[in-house]
């Protein structure tokens, strides 16, 4: 998912200005791998789009996950995992 937010963040600020962002979230984010496992989970999923359903699978294989955050929690009705907007997830701490 790294890649679609270079790809968005590249054509929108810059290659040069895209990288640095994406390293500066790397300082602070951990990118989790996706395999084999999360891919055949996520087509029996029941997820309606194919990579929240990677999304879930992968936040699902990894106990120190607690949550989901979305822009789009619609496609998350199936999900065992609490799922917020980036904004409702930031009033849990005000």
């Amino acid at each position: 998912m790294i890649s679609n937010s270079f790809y968005i963040a590249r054509k929108e600020i810059g290659k040069e200005i895209a990288i640095k962002s994406i390293l500066q979230i790397l300082e602070y984010c951990q990118i989790l791998s996706v395999g084999d496992t999360e891919i055949r989970n996520a087509f029996r999923n029941g997820f309606t789009d194919f990579e929240d359903g990677i999304q879930f699978e992968t936040a699902i294989q990894n106990p120190a996950i607690e949550a989901i955050i979305t822009r789009n929690t619609k496609d998350y009705k199936s999900s065992t995992l609490p799922v917020y907007t980036p904004e409702t997830f930031l009033q849990l701490f005000k």
